[in-house]
């Protein structure tokens, strides 16, 4: 299960199905997470440019949480840089376990 936070943003449901669609690739129903929460805020750095920040807390099964955490110019290219350390942590390294699920 998702759930979306914005800090100041109106909701954008196309961003929140496109990352929505994109995990369900990554966390399959044989990885142990129970949910995922989306934090999601806008300031302008020190050159004034907008910079998009996307949080994002994974929970597993056995109540342990990590947190990842990326910065771009929007939310959908902060999220593609955090997808690939998603698909690495949770291939599978051997038939039984994910990385993730120690």
């Amino acid at each position: 299960m998702v759930h979306f936070n914005y800090s100041h943003l109106t909701r954008s449901k196309k961003l929140e199905d496109f990352i929505e669609s994109s995990l369900a690739t990554i966390i399959t129903n044989d990885v142990p997470v129970s949910s995922v929460y989306c934090f999601l805020s806008r300031a302008f750095d020190h050159r004034d440019r907008l910079k998009s920040t996307l949080k994002m807390q994974v929970r597993l099964e056995s109540s342990d949480s990590f947190v990842l955490e990326k910065s771009a110019g929007n939310f959908k290219s902060a999220y593609k840089q955090m997808a690939e350390e998603l698909q690495y942590m949770f291939k599978k390294s051997d038939p039984d376990q994910a990385l993730a699920s120690a």
